[in-house]
């Protein structure tokens, strides 16, 4: 039987998941670009918004709808620069419930091409879970399986990330590195900011090495430099935090 093509009433309807939608892209358009585990999310949430509006078929949407259902944790980041007080944030059992959805998703829709993108929200969950193996190994997963992947970078910044937490300086320092080698300004930013984080005295129980530390922040500035003025929101979020770790040495 054929697939059943979605109305333009299905497509236009302001359902949850639309919203969601609309939530982060307006978000990215403001603070998109900053590389971190949570901003991966961001893009996957754009991703996810670009495969919902390409594929109309109602069994795409379904799974669209499905995925948001188990990634909503994840998937509606909060704004980095707001005043406000934040809602409480989620707790590690609810992450560890969200890492458990996103798995079973996976399994059932092996052949959607949401199941990739999936593999990095499910090491969000798993990350903010405290469950380092399993980020690692999810984020792992998806940049061997898709190197060429415009998330591939995005995929190696939060394996070091969790390398990093779970203990495995050598295997976060690799994956740091990467960031820096890309041709990309925010990944080699976010690279350098890791790499110094890695030597910071007060932030590394091992290892500490406070002259690294300076010179990968001081190439980390160098590579948002300008105009604090004229700088998109994402670099100036960058320089700011570089500025703050350079101040913090001894």
């Amino acid at each position: 039987m054929a697939k059943r093509r979605a109305t333009l009433k299905e497509i236009k309807a302001p359902d949850e998941f639309q919203e969601a939608m609309s939530k982060v892209v307006e978000f990215f358009r403001l603070y998109g670009g900053w590389v971190a585990a949570g901003g991966g999310v961001i893009v996957v949430g754009i991703l996810l918004g670009v495969f919902l509006s390409r594929h109309q078929e109602s069994a795409a949407i379904e799974k669209a709808v499905a995925f948001d259902k188990a990634a909503s944790i994840v998937l509606k980041p909060s704004d980095p620069t707001a005043t406000a007080p934040a809602a409480e944030a989620p707790s590690s059992e609810e992450f560890a419930g969200a890492a458990t959805a996103i798995t079973a998703f996976i399994e059932d829709n092996k052949r959607s091409k949401l199941a990739r993108t999936a593999q990095l929200a499910k090491g969000t969950a798993a990350l903010q879970a405290g469950d380092f193996a399993a980020a690692m190994a999810a984020f792992k997963a998806f940049a061997e399986a898709y190197p060429d992947s415009s998330l591939a970078l995005t995929a190696w910044a939060g394996y070091g990330e969790a390398a990093d937490r779970a203990g495995n300086r050598a295997e976060a320092e690799q994956a740091f590195v990467r960031l820096i080698e890309s041709s990309q300004t925010l990944f080699q930013v976010n690279g350098h900011l890791h790499l110094g984080d890695l030597y910071h005295p007060t932030m590394s129980p091992t290892g500490a090495d406070a002259a690294k530390a300076r010179d990968h922040y001081e190439k980390g500035l160098a590579a948002v430099d300008g105009n604090e003025d004229d700088m998109p929101p994402a670099h100036l979020i960058a320089r700011k935090t570089l500025q703050a770790r350079l101040r913090s040495l001894p």
